[in-house]
């Protein structure tokens, strides 16, 4: 429902149509969730607003025109290596003090 999925969805791909290999068949609609592709003339075409980087379309286009492609490296995700560190972000980004707040630190291992 959102107009512009690819602003909310963390993922380093974005689909791609090799026009040369597109039947047109539209296959690659009915699969895509996120209504980002589209018939355009003769063949498929991406609204890289809406694509999310899923790869559903590749899987099921019969002409091997689909693919996913890395986004570039400034819009390149990397995430957390671990768990807590994502709750301390999402504290800090809600403006959460989380100073000396025991319930925020980062557990020792041994």
């Amino acid at each position: 429902m959102h107009p512009h999925p690819s602003s909310v969805v963390k993922s380093n791909y974005y689909a791609r149509v090799d026009q040369d290999l597109c039947s047109g068949c539209g296959v690659c609609l009915e699969r895509c969730q996120m209504e980002a592709v589209y018939l355009d003339d003769d063949w498929a075409s991406v609204d890289l607003k809406r694509c999310v980087g899923c790869g559903l379309c590749v899987s099921t286009c019969p002409a091997k025109a689909m693919s996913l492609r890395a986004k570039p490296r400034p819009e390149h995700y990397v995430p957390p290596l671990k768990p807590i560190d994502t709750y301390i972000r999402i504290a800090k980004e809600r403006g959460k003090d989380i100073g000396t707040n025991p319930k925020y630190q980062i557990p020792k291992t041994k």
